[in-house]
């Protein structure tokens, strides 16, 4: 995977909306804390339009995401919602050479088509973290900000998650090293058959999701058993699966999470800080990273693979 360059004091960050659209207060309070961190954000003022489904029409965001990726000036581009929409960029960010710069992309979700196509057609390390709007809504704690700006200004340079795990496979694991790809469920499921559907081998694929029934849960992870993707997959590492009630207020999502894990043959473990929940920590995708299990607990060390 190619570095990327931490950010200094004075940076500009292009800011870019690719999904769905953001309220004006939302934006404001998104500006403002790059600005209280010394940095430049840069948001292009065609970035919103009327429109019902994203953030304003397709040509408008293939054009504001191109000009980002190969902005000369930037070394970070920072999405500020998920929602949906950034997979019908792809058959446009497809025609396009991979730059000579390597950059940072962060966001989750929706964020997780780009990711994916960043990461394995371009190589660039990918940033699973806070949207900007997450970082300003209140979910997440002061601590939780306060990390990401670090690992951006290259002052931490591994994050650390400790895991549980899920299946026989999981528990025999000692050590292995790969690194990860994956993010948002639905939206990875929605690659396969299509030429952007990622390659899982020899990597560790991280999952999340929210809002989704249980037995729509147990239908996607069906698909990637059926689908054959997981084939040489090192390990499966479970986010936040949130929400997702019935009519009658049961839950069936971790019977479906738990179904998966006992009945497929890879390690699986739960426990991931990631996703749409309290905790979203950064995780880095593309850099090589070590699960080990020492001492009774299994430990997920994930390096940010940036250089100041």
């Amino acid at each position: 995977m190619k570095v990327w360059q931490s950010l200094q004091a004075g940076d500009i960050v292009d800011v870019i909306s690719p999904g769905s659209s953001s309220l004006p207060e939302d934006v404001q309070r998104s500006l403002e804390l790059l600005q209280s961190w010394g940095l430049k954000p840069r948001l292009p003022k065609e970035t919103f339009s009327p429109h019902p489904f994203h953030s304003n029409d397709d040509d408008i965001r293939f054009a504001l995401l191109k000009k980002a990726l190969l902005a000369k000036d930037s070394k970070v581009i920072w999405c500020l919602r998920g929602g949906y929409g950034a997979n019908r960029l792809l058959p446009e960010l497809a025609k396009l050479k991979t730059p000579a710069k390597s950059k940072l992309l962060v966001g989750y979700s929706d964020i997780t088509s780009l990711h994916l196509y960043l990461g394995q057609k371009w190589k660039w390390t990918c940033l699973h973290g806070g949207l900007l709007e997450t970082l300003v809504g209140g979910r997440l704690s002061p601590e939780q900000v306060e990390e990401t700006r670090r690992v951006l200004f290259g002052e931490q340079t591994e994050v650390k998650f400790y895991l549980e795990p899920l299946n026989t496979p999981a528990q025999r694991l000692k050590k292995i090293q790969a690194p990860l790809v994956g993010g948002n469920l639905v939206v990875l499921s929605s690659t396969l058959g299509t030429k952007y559907q990622p390659k899982l081998q020899d990597h560790f694929l991280i999952l999340e999701e929210v809002g989704e029934r249980g037995y729509r849960i147990d239908r996607l992870f069906t698909q990637l058993e059926q689908s054959g993707i997981l084939k040489g997959c090192r390990g499966v590492l479970l986010g936040d699966f949130l929400y997702g009630d019935e009519k009658d207020g049961t839950n069936f999502v971790k019977f479906a999470t738990e179904r998966f894990a006992l009945t497929t043959k890879i390690p699986v473990f739960q426990g991931l800080q990631a996703g749409h929940g309290a905790w979203n920590r950064p995780v880095f995708l593309g850099t090589k990273s070590t699960l080990l299990h020492k001492n009774g607990e299994w430990t997920l060390t994930v390096p940010t693979g940036g250089k100041s």
